[in-house]
């Protein structure tokens, strides 16, 4: 029997803790996305809980996309505060920019080739902090450090922390 856990923080509560989240990680502006999305660029962002838990946040998520793109709209596809195995959660459609906005300062090149990862350090330059992430061991970091990337993440380090796993992917739209 799943309980219902929800939250019961108002709009009014939320707000203010949302932009100030916002104000912190972009401040005055987005460096990795003035580096790597043209103005006007449209897309549809999804966010997937990886892996069995019970989710909370979703009213925070949306605002922070709402209060960067007042156009944006959105799907939920998952309730809050009930156990789920995973899979779809919130769907966004609107600014590129605005809703890669919303998302932390830094781009994280994960689970990508050395390949991959050097050609989006020579498109991205110094115009946006990248981090490496996903794979990377003893074996592989050598490789990775060389491809001109800003930081390393190694997982290893924090996987005995317990956390629910998500991610945003996003795609164009036409």
């Amino acid at each position: 029997m799943a309980a219902d856990l929800s939250p019961s923080l108002s709009a009014t509560e939320l707000e203010p803790l949302v932009r100030r989240a916002l104000d912190e990680d972009i401040g005055s502006g987005d460096v990795t996305t003035r580096a790597t999305v043209p103005a006007g660029t449209r897309a549809r962002a999804r966010i997937t809980q990886k892996q069995p838990g019970v989710l909370f946040g979703l009213d925070a998520a949306q605002l922070a996309f709402a209060l960067l793109d007042r156009e944006a709209r959105f799907a939920r596809l998952a309730a809050e505060g009930t156990w789920r195995d995973g899979g779809p959660v919130l769907e966004v459609e609107g600014d590129a920019a605005a809703l890669l906005g919303a998302g932390a300062p830094r781009l994280l090149l994960d689970n990508m080739s050395v390949a991959e990862m050097r050609a989006i350090v020579e498109r991205v330059g110094d115009g946006a902090e990248l981090e490496a992430s996903g794979g990377i061991d003893l074996q592989t970091i050598r490789g990775v450090a060389e491809t001109g990337v800003h930081f390393i993440s190694v997982g290893a380090l924090t996987h005995s922390a317990p956390s629910l796993d998500l991610s945003l992917l996003l795609e164009p739209l036409p």
